[in-house]
This record gives C-alpha cells, structure tokens and sequence, in this order.
C-alpha cells in the first residue's frame, strides 16, 4: 500500500493486527518492517491495527537522502491523515527510536503513548556506544567519525544470508528458543536481506542515529514505555535507563535471558501500552 506525500514522494506502509483496532505506528530499525510483522499475532489477539510505515528509500517508499529525521515526523502525520488517524500509539524498535520519539515531540496532540523496545541514545553523544557491543558498533563508530565511509564498509559486509547466519551465534536462552520457530527464523532472513538490499538507504539512516536527532527529549510528553533484554549487547539495558532518565515519562521493563529476539513475549504489554489499553 502506498500514499503520496505533499511533495509528491510515494510512502509506502503495511497494515497488519486488528483492522478495527485501536491505531499503533510501528517503526523498526533500520527501515524495515519486521517489528510489525513479528507482532502481528499479538496485535490481533490485544485488538491492536498496526500501521508499519517505510522510510525514505526503504522497499516501497521513494528516496529522499536529504529528509531529516524531524521531516520523516511530518511524513508520518501525512500518512495517519491519508489513513484517517486523529489519535495513534507509537511502536518502535532500535534505529526506529529517534523517528518515533519526533513524532510524540513534535505532534504530542497526536500520539497517545510510545513503547520502545531495544531502545537507543542519541548515539552522537560522548558515552553513548559505552558497554555496547555486537555487529552494529563498529558502523556507529565509523559513522560518528567518518561518516563518508558508511556505505563502502556496508558494501564490505558480505551477503545477507551469511549475515543472517552471524546474528544467530551464542544467542541467548529466549533468543535461541524465538528462532526455533520456523516463521520468525524465515522472517528473520527475509529482513536481513531486505535491509541489506538498499544499502543508501541504511547508510543515510545510520548517520541520522549517529548525529544529533534535532528535537530535545524532554519534549517528549506522551508516557513512554521501554523493554529491553538484559543480555542485549547492541543496545543494552543501560541505554534504555539512560534514554528513560531524560524522558518526562518514562518506565523500563528488563526481559530476563533475552536480547532482541527474545523480546517476542513482551509484544502484548507493549502494544497495549502504545494504544493505551
């Protein structure tokens, strides 16, 4: 499904969960649209109408290299006007944390709640990337200090499947057990090759994540919820402490044994969150 933005881009969007339930906006990171996927079966069983949005240049939406993460805010209220969503929750997951807390600063007459899971930091800032670990630090390193080499190095990471196969070692007790399921395993290497295929896109959102994301958090007046595993490495449960800190509402639930995988059981109370249920 697509929309046409004021400027004239196509923004494309999947809707999954309850048709007629209560509006959340699902935002995964990088651009993709396995969060929403992979709370579908939750969302249907809370009552929850998932809307999962593509950013610029990921699968059915237009690039815009020079859209900030404040004008992909604007995008997003297009979008729900086009869809007929007066009121609406956030959800989002890892790089897709900046885009939703925009939207909840900038519209906060729009968004009801945000619930976060696998949060991250303005990741710009001294101290951010400390006690992290995992594939993804090496490129936020890179991206805060030569943001020109972020697309060559992607181009350096090899196919999506071998990709796929290295964020699979030593997971943990409920990672392990998610992947198990054949669904969210075939899910998991869809994703991978999705984000991989549109490696300018994931490049510029990358450098987005890594520079200051242009609105103060503590505009962020909706109540916000965070989940995190407590053996997540990329983005670990003190990144959501420090995130929460700076939030005028906030509150973190740690998954015991889970990293981002394993965050599966924690979808229900974060859809009922975001659509304040």
């Amino acid at each position: 499904m697509e929309v046409r933005t004021g400027d004239g881009r196509v923004l494309g969007y999947l809707e999954l969960g309850d048709a007629g339930g209560a509006p959340v906006l699902a935002l995964d990171g990088p651009g993709s649209r396995a969060l929403a996927k992979a709370a579908a079966p939750a969302a249907e069983r809370v009552g929850v109408r998932l809307v999962a949005p593509d950013r610029p240049g990921f699968l059915d939406s237009a690039p815009a290299p020079d859209r900030t993460i404040l004008d992909w805010a604007s995008d997003a209220i297009e979008l729900a006007d086009e869809l007929g969503l007066e009121r609406f929750g956030l959800l989002a997951q890892s790089a897709g944390t900046p885009f939703a807390l925009a939207v909840a600063a900038r519209h906060p007459d729009r968004v009801g709640a945000v619930a976060l899971c696998g949060a991250i930091v303005p990741l710009g800032e001294k101290g951010a990337l400390d006690g992290t670990g995992g594939p993804m630090k090496p490129l936020f390193v890179v991206a805060r200090r030569a943001p020109f080499l972020v697309r060559p190095l992607l181009g350096l990471a090899g196919n999506a499947d071998k990709a796929a196969a290295r964020a699979l070692k030593d997971l943990p007790p409920k990672d392990a057990a998610a992947m198990e399921r054949p669904e969210l395993l075939a899910l998991h290497r869809l994703t991978t090759k999705e984000v991989m295929g549109y490696p300018d896109a994931f490049a510029h959102e990358v450098k987005l994540v890594t520079r200051p994301w242009g609105f103060a958090l503590a505009d962020v007046r909706a109540p916000v919820a965070l989940w995190v595993g407590s053996e997540d490495k990329t983005h670990p449960p003190a990144m959501s402490e420090k995130l929460a800190a700076r939030l005028p509402q906030a509150e973190v639930h740690v998954v015991d044994g889970a990293a981002t995988f394993g965050l599966l059981e924690a979808y229900p109370d974060a859809l009922r969150f975001a659509a304040r249920r």
